[in-house]
């Protein structure tokens, strides 16, 4: 089982995540693990390409949706026909059975200033809007759909 497969952190928390949390003001522990596992692959082929891969780039491939099998929780689900990387399970099964605590710390999160991230669960988090297929999508799409054979 890959890394993205089995969906594991670690520590340093990435960067890149903790700003997604602060900028879709959604708790740490609203984040289902295939939200962690989609934008991890996407963000690690994005960089092995010298692309940049945030939030932006993330609204334009992916949906964000409630978790219907653990009301409160956010997925994310490839939009339409923007699949890039095959092999992420959509579900996890007993997940929150394997759910842990850490401290917030330097050794877990960096220098990233975590009171930055809502420690409540949101009821507002925005689904992303529409995001037309552009040529720069396109291209972007290429770039990391080839680096993921």
């Amino acid at each position: 089982m890959s890394h993205f497969e089995d969906g594991g952190l670690s520590f340093p928390l990435p960067r890149f995540l903790l700003e997604a949390l602060a900028e879709l003001k959604m708790a740490f522990t609203q984040m289902a693990p295939n939200l962690f596992r989609f934008f991890l692959a996407s963000w690690v082929q994005a960089q092995e390409e010298g692309l940049e891969f945030g939030h932006r780039e993330l609204k334009q491939l992916f949906a964000i949706k409630r978790n219907n099998g653990f009301p409160g929780t956010i997925i994310l689900a490839p939009r339409s026909g923007r699949i890039i990387i095959e092999g992420i399970p959509n579900k996890d099964d007993q997940w929150r059975e394997r759910f842990f605590v850490f401290k917030v710390n330097p050794a877990s999160v960096g220098d990233f200033d975590f009171e930055r991230i809502p420690r409540e669960w949101s009821d507002d988090i925005e689904p992303f809007g529409p995001a037309p297929m552009t040529p720069e999508l396109r291209g972007l799409m290429a770039t990391l759909r080839r680096g993921s054979h």
